[in-house]
Parts: structure tokens; sequence; C-alpha cells
């Protein structure tokens, strides 16, 4: 039995586990800008937004293209509730919101269960609990 290609690959997994976890010890998205799948109330600026819609429609319109064949709209919760339909995103103002959280489909099917083709608006509000923008 070889011992060594298991030896070289675990002294070369953990030499890299350091560096990984200085880059980023929160856990959460290092960056937040356009590529970034969190949406902090930060980026929506004092009154450029009328509504939460529009501010994701401007700042991520990703988080609500249709994915899949049938293009799929994404599932919404607010303060881990969900939501029926993506309307309620007009009447929610920018001031409320500490943060929207995209998943993927792949992740909101694995934490939510099917239905989740077009993944999943994680909407947190000044009234619920803040996941990671830090307000």
């Amino acid at each position: 039995m070889n011992v060594r290609p298991a030896l070289v690959v675990l002294v070369v997994s953990l030499s890299t586990l350091p560096a990984c976890a200085a880059g980023n010890p929160s856990g959460f998205p290092a960056s937040i800008g356009p590529e970034s799948n969190l949406l902090c109330a930060s980026e929506f600026g004092a009154t450029r937004f009328t509504n939460l819609l529009e501010a994701i429609h401007e700042l991520r319109p990703r988080f609500l293209r249709g994915r899949g064949p049938g293009a799929y709209p994404p599932v919404a919760y607010v303060d881990g509730s969900r939501m029926t339909d993506l309307d309620f995103l007009h009447a929610m103002a920018p001031r409320e919101i500490v943060q929207v959280l995209f998943e993927s489909p792949v992740d909101a099917t694995s934490h939510y269960g099917t239905g989740h083709a077009g993944g999943a608006l994680l909407v947190s509000t000044v009234h619920g609990r803040t996941l990671g923008c830090g307000r």
C-alpha cells in the first residue's frame, strides 16, 4: 500500500486551509458588488429607490432573471416566511431592508425543498434578523 499520495494530498489541503480562513473569517461574501449574492442596505443609497423591486432590478438584475426551461422566478422569503409571489417587493421600502441574499436553485432546493428552480431571495428586514451585513 502506497501512503505517499494520500500524505501529499493531506499536507497540501492543510496548508491551504489557513489561507482560506484568513481571507474571509466571517464566512460571508468577501466583496459586496454586482457579482455578489448579497445586497446590503448600504447599497440602496439615501432616497434613490422608491421600492425594493426597483433597487434589486437596478443593482442585481440577475436575482430576478428566470432560470431553467420554464424561466422560473425565484421564491421569496421575508424574515424566514415564504411569500406567494414577488409582487410584495413593490410595497417594501428600501429603508426597511437590512439585506437581500440570493440563493442559487441548488442551494435553495437543498435548504427549502423542491419548488426552487429559480433560486430563492432571502429578504431580512430591520424587524427581523441580520445575516451578514452587520447593521
